[in-house]
């Protein structure tokens, strides 16, 4: 097996990467404020940018996302 990039974004420090049982994605992060995700079946892909800096996240029970950011 070979890697493979998927997507290409210009991340200071990518770090975090959750498979979503859900959403049946991947979600990462950039600590500089951004989400990221990427469908593994249609390809799709974006992100979202945040008012504050990431230390990380989870996905809970509930499959929500739980943001571990700058200021709560």
């Amino acid at each position: 097996m070979e890697p493979e990039l998927i997507v290409d974004y210009a991340c200071h420090t990518g770090e975090n990467p959750l498979w979503h049982p859900k959403e049946k994605c991947l979600y990462w992060i950039d600590t500089r404020a951004r989400l990221y995700w990427f469908d593994p079946v249609t390809k799709a892909h974006g992100g979202y940018e945040l008012d504050q800096r990431l230390g990380g996240f989870t996905i809970q029970d509930d499959c929500s996302l739980l943001l571990f950011r700058e200021n709560g």
